[in-house]
């Protein structure tokens, strides 16, 4: 069970990384702030991502 965890973690982060180039070409049709705003989020790394998103489930259990 632990290895199938671990391998769909990889897989997670794999497709991640994989859509930098859209995330990015996302970006570039916005202007100003909001574009810098979006490259920032672009250029997150997955490792970075998880840890927010972890932080926002958590926090999203808490009464």
């Amino acid at each position: 069970m632990l290895a199938a965890a671990l391998s769909m973690a990889g897989c997670a982060e794999f497709v991640y990384n994989s859509m930098h180039s859209e995330r990015v070409a996302e970006c570039e049709a916005l202007h100003g702030q909001e574009r810098e705003d979006c490259l920032v989020q672009a250029q997150k790394s997955y490792e970075k991502y998880a840890a927010e998103r972890n932080e926002e489930i958590r926090q999203d259990g808490q009464p």
